[in-house]
């Protein structure tokens, strides 16, 4: 990701710039999470190869 420094460019994920009229609708709150959306990294899981590894070895287990 390429910012620089005074930019005043929204970057998903990381700045948003916002007018003072949004601030004063979001009851003058400035904290960055309320304007900029967290990115989701989380893994995506199978759970259907994961139901069958376990099976598996629950099977050796025993």
């Amino acid at each position: 990701m390429n910012v620089r420094k005074n930019s005043r460019n929204d970057a998903e994920y990381f700045t948003k710039l916002v007018d003072n009229k949004t601030i004063t609708d979001n009851d003058y709150n400035i904290a960055v999470s309320s304007y900029v959306m967290v990115e989701d990294t989380r893994e995506v899981a199978d759970i259907t190869e994961l139901n069958a590894k376990i099976a598996k070895i629950v099977a050796r287990q025993n």
